[in-house]
């Protein structure tokens, strides 16, 4: 056999390693791309990493105020409402069963009362056609003595004449105070006598018949005063004022049953959008019940999560840069920072601990982002 030659560079077998390179210049000039793009990033942002956040707005809660039951909603969710726009209708069953029993006893003390003011009032009749006549009677008695009292003392009068002119009067026995007078000229003592008796009886007569008179108008007067105060006293013992005190009950009570009945239509205590209702129609609701969440949106707020080596960045009141979704650009606030961190995860006790800090709206308007949308935060302006 004869002695091998060695080949020439040229004539030996290609490589099995000459397709790596190309594959390998393809991956490095992707990781060259990648290291640039995440520079670009890093430079963009001022050197720091975003932090992230998301939108809150501020929440009003509808919340059942007593026992009752969901018959509709009145506005859907994602609708704008403002205060006094219909959400919910209820029905409590046992207010209406209430205010039912109260109007029925309302009609029913209604008709007592009409009765008990009729029977008031024919006896009232009654009563004063009774007391005009007994009035009428006392005031001719009165006319009567005052009648006998005047002839009285002019009788009286007349005698008193005769004894201060020495004279004496005869008189018949007729039915007439005076029938005839005859002068004479003596005056015997028997006469005298007689006359001074008889000037005494008209005396005692005259202040008889005076207090008579007296007693007459006192007993008018009474029945006067009786008359004044008899409409009370009939409606008392009618049973109308106790009836009409009980009437005027039932009715405040169904004006409040009815105030209760309009609060079964609760309203919106405020303006913003409406949230995911917590209850259907047919639910049954106990007191401080969740019904429905009213979104605020004209308070929206982030909530950042700041790691702790990071929470020097963000003092009260200093302006932080936004990214929202679209790239779009805006300013928040640092508000309110959180007093301590959320408690660590035991499956990562390395972690840098979170805390919240809230980041309120500033300069131009923010866009309209749905609840819970991320939001990143810058501390360095973006360029």
């Amino acid at each position: 056999m004869s002695a091998m030659q060695p080949h020439s560079p040229a004539e030996l077998p290609p490589s099995v390693d000459a397709p790596v390179a190309p594959v390998r210049t393809l991956l490095l000039a992707v990781v060259a791309l990648i290291v640039g793009a995440v520079a670009a990033e890093w430079i963009e942002s001022g050197g720091r990493r975003p932090v992230p956040a998301f939108l809150q707005v501020r929440t009003v809660f509808v919340t059942a105020h007593r026992s009752c039951r969901v018959l509709s909603h009145s506005a859907a969710p994602g609708d704008r409402v403002t205060i006094g726009t219909p959400l919910v209708a209820l029905s409590d069953s046992e207010l209406e069963q209430r205010l039912e029993a109260t109007r029925a006893q309302v009609e029913m003390l209604t008709t007592e009362l009409r009765q008990a003011e009729a029977r008031a009032k024919l006896e009232l009749a009654q009563n004063e056609r009774d007391l005009e006549y007994r009035i009428c009677q006392l005031r001719l008695q009165a006319a009567n003595y005052r009648q006998h009292k005047f002839e009285s003392e002019l009788y009286r009068n007349l005698l008193a004449d005769r004894l201060a002119a020495h004279e004496s009067a005869l008189w018949d026995t007729g039915e007439t105070l005076l029938k005839s007078l005859v002068l004479d000229q003596r005056w015997p003592q028997s006469e005298r006598m007689q006359t001074t008796l008889q000037l005494q009886s008209c005396d005692h007569l005259v202040e008889l018949f005076a207090e008579n008179v007296e007693i007459c108008e006192a007993r008018i007067a009474g029945l006067e005063r009786h008359r004044e105060a008899l409409p009370g006293q009939i409606r008392e013992s009618c049973g109308v004022e106790v009836t009409a005190a009980r009437l005027r009950q039932a009715q405040a009570e169904v004006e409040r049953l009815e105030q209760l009945q309009t609060q079964l239509t609760l309203t919106s205590p405020a303006v913003g959008q409406v949230g995911e209702y917590r209850t259907r129609p047919g639910d049954q609701l106990r007191p401080g019940d969740l019904i429905v969440e009213l979104l605020d949106d004209s308070q929206r707020y982030l909530v950042a999560e700041v790691p702790s080596q990071r929470i020097h960045e963000f003092p009260p009141g200093r302006t932080v840069w936004l990214v929202f979704p679209g790239q779009e650009r805006r300013q928040g606030r640092v508000g309110r920072i959180a007093p301590q961190a959320r408690p660590r995860n035991p499956a990562e006790p390395d972690a840098d601990p979170i805390i919240l800090v809230d980041i309120e709206q500033a300069g131009r308007l923010w866009p309209t982002v749905p609840s819970g949308a991320r939001i990143d935060v810058y501390v360095d302006e973006l360029r």
